[in-house]
């Protein structure tokens, strides 16, 4: 029997104000849930519409990789 850490939970979208101040958005709210011991989290123009995607690196696991939906989920995301 394995016993994992506890030093984590679920995580959340967080969005940026542009003063250092952040406002969480539930898994519920956002639609984005990279399941896993992440590590680190980076966004990227991959199919030159404007639309990001995110990528996920988890701790002794697979990479994710994700696309948003559409144009305005990423202007909500960056806003």
């Amino acid at each position: 029997m394995e016993t994992t850490r506890y030093d984590a939970g679920t995580g959340c979208v967080l969005l940026g104000d542009g003063k250092l101040g952040f406002t969480p958005m539930s898994i519920a709210h956002s639609g984005f849930f990279a399941d896993g011991n992440v590590c680190a989290v980076a966004a990227i123009q991959s199919n030159g519409k404007g639309v990001p995607s995110v990528i996920v690196a988890n701790v002794d696991g697979p990479l994710q990789f994700f696309t948003l939906r559409s144009a305005s989920v990423a202007r909500v995301a960056q806003r």
